[in-house]
């Protein structure tokens, strides 16, 4: 057993024995983050820095013997408490620094694995130890190799590696030794073995670790850190109270400000671009869904200056097709599917942006009468675009694996006319209505209405797509985004027809009809057999709570208490402790795929900041 405690102050605090290896994660707000556990589980723990546009581990494992007794996230830092002392975890914001502490003197074992993040290559690996200045340098080489590459001996990059302890006492082990990682065999991520550099034997108390590939920066950041230590932590344990914001929610305030820290931790500066990663430890890019989806909980922390900002970039980026890039990144392998949807949440998040400013009178203060009017024109021509290229029978259409849950199995591929679509699509002209008071819009607004109800609506069952009566949670996306679409008495009933074909027991929705022949029950990984055919979707459960909360709270409370119970438990007590993971398998609660995921934070987030329980 081992005692996770979160501490906020001490009026904000709760603690629990856990029997699950306990992770946590800390980030540097510019693409870096630190992610361990008791011993590594994946090859994607350790500590990590960004350059050039790319992300680098530095660290596999830093540790001192013994076993761990409790954890504490202070949301700030982390302390992992053993039995035979005090470690301490700090990254300071806007550095490639990990800062690691003890209570006192102690022999400290540090391994690395200098790599891409998506690298798996295993040879051309060099390390070379050094010491300077009071530092010790760990210069990393990264050469081709015949093996695995199809050149011998270019280097593709050199990377610094600067500790700086408070003492100099130190032994080089220089060694090779094998990890397994049963985290990744679990969501069938190969390889799940791989061979690490065992660096050094340290005895010290205090451990400064900067890392760049350019060794002044790395000296100096070093030194900075160290010599300004206190300064910082004051400075960002002061960021931390002016920046959370608790809730009077009853039991739920921790699981608030777990969701508050653990969104704020996923906002990074890129390249000069603010934005929040989808997710941790391997979605570091900006998802144009994602974020989309995750600015409401912004807006309900009053961090408006970077919604502006976030608004803007996709104002700015919308296409000659009206759509929106899936994905803001050079440092994805691969070319994501394109995005049906992601346009239709732009439309929804200016409109709730505006509505805030109204209500508080501050969109002056924000946006200037042209700014206004751009955003109008560029939202007008969005939707010019759109009727031409994927409007079909009036209705919008989406390709192969565009909408959100964009993974096939078999030929599960959601093309065609889907109801949480249309439900976005039928928005976008409520809100142009909102902008111009252009009463075309409003009358096209009631006709695609009528259009929709009665292609998908059959009096008891809101069809999942046009023609596909399959059941799945995507109703509840629709209700989110377009309540109008239906009465509150015909979205009750259509609730209670539907929420036990995809309720699951511990508290969730799966994805699919749990009766469906594509529904799987546990979570399969990198085989997308589970991922939208039975996978439970943190976000997903906590926007339904949300609108089952808004439809009938009496009905449905049972439902909405369940859902919060499972979502506190989980952002407490499992996966990364203090953050949402991305989803959980339908069979048991449980913390799956991207442990810290951008969207599960913000809506539980929102749900938490509109019930009452």
């Amino acid at each position: 057993m081992i005692k996770v405690v979160h501490f906020f102050d001490t009026s904000n605090k709760i603690e629990k024995n856990i029997t699950e290896i306990p992770r946590f994660l800390l980030t540097n707000k510019v693409g870096g983050y630190c992610y361990f556990s008791t011993k590594p589980t994946s090859r994607y723990q350790g500590f990590f820095i960004a350059q050039n546009l790319k992300l680098y581990k530095i660290i596999e494992d830093i540790k001192i013997p013994g076993k761990t007794k409790e954890i504490w996230n202070n949301f700030w830092n982390v302390e992992r408490r053993k039995d035979c002392g005090l470690e301490t975890f700090f990254l300071p914001h806007n550095y490639n620094t990990m800062v690691y502490e003890l209570d006192e003197n102690k022999d400290i074992e540090l391994t690395l694995d200098v790599k891409e993040s998506y690298d798996n290559r295993v040879w051309g690996r060099y390390y070379h130890i050094q010491e300077k200045n009071k530092c010790i340098i760990i210069t990393f080489t990264k050469k081709t190799d015949y093996k695995e590459d199809k050149s011998q001996d270019i280097i593709e990059y050199e990377l610094y590696v600067v500790i700086k302890p408070d003492i100099i006492d130190y032994k080089i082990i220089d060694s090779w030794i094998q990890h397994y990682y049963f985290g990744d065999q679990e969501r069938n991520s190969p390889p799940f073995e791989r061979f690490v550099y065992a660096a050094l034997k340290l005895k010290a108390k205090r451990l400064v670790i900067s890392a760049s590939m350019n060794l002044e920066d790395a000296l100096r950041e070093a030194s900075y850190v160290f010599d300004n230590l206190e300064k910082l932590k004051i400075k960002e344990n002061l960021e931390l109270r002016n920046k959370i914001i608790p809730k009077n929610i009853h039991q739920s305030k921790i699981p608030f400000i777990c969701a508050q820290q653990s969104l704020n931790n996923l906002i990074n500066r890129v390249d000069s671009t603010n934005g929040i990663f989808a997710g941790l430890p391997w979605f570091f890019q900006f998802w144009s869904r994602d974020e989309l989806i995750s600015l409401k909980a912004l807006m309900i922390t009053n961090q408006y200056g970077l919604v502006k900002d976030i608004l803007m970039r996709y104002i700015n980026a919308i296409n000659e097709q009206g759509r929106l890039p899936n994905i803001f990144s050079s440092n994805y392998l691969g070319t994501p599917p394109g995005s049906t949807d992601s346009i239709g949440w732009l439309f929804k998040r200016v409109n709730d942006f505006f509505e805030i400013l109204r209500n508080e009178n501050l969109v002056e203060k924000y946006f200037s009468q042209a700014e206004v009017e751009f955003i109008k024109n560029r939202l007008q021509y969005a939707l010019d675009q759109l009727n031409k290229h994927f409007v079909k029978d009036q209705l919008y259409y989406n390709n192969a694996l565009e909408t959100w849950m964009d993974t096939q199995y078999e030929n599960d591929t959601r093309e065609g006319f889907r109801i949480e679509t249309q439900a976005l699509y039928v928005n976008m002209y409520k809100v142009m209505y909102y902008f111009t008071q252009d009463f075309s819009y409003k009358k096209r607004e009631n006709e695609l209405k009528d259009i929709i109800r009665k292609r998908f609506w059959d009096g008891c069952i809101l069809a999942d797509g046009f023609n596909d009566m399959t059941i799945r949670p995507n109703i509840f996306i629709a209700a989110y985004v377009y309540q109008d679409l239906m009465t509150i008495d015909e979205w009750r009933t259509c609730f209670k027809n539907s929420i036990s074909h995809v309720w699951l027991s511990w508290g969730g929705l799966a994805t699919i009809d749990t009766k469906h022949h594509l529904f799987w029950p546990e979570y399969s990984g990198e085989n997308s057999r589970s991922y939208h055919r039975g996978d439970s979707w943190f976000w997903i459960n906590n926007l339904a709570a949300l609108v089952l909360y808004r439809i009938d709270a009496v009905v449905f409370k049972k439902y909405i208490n369940k859902i919060l119970e499972a979502s506190s438990k989980e952002i407490l007590y499992k996966g990364i402790i203090g953050t949402h993971a991305e989803l959980s398998s339908a069979k048991s609660l449980q913390s799956q795929a991207s442990l810290s995921q951008a969207w599960s934070n913000a809506l539980l987030i929102e749900l938490l900041n509109e019930i009452s329980v």
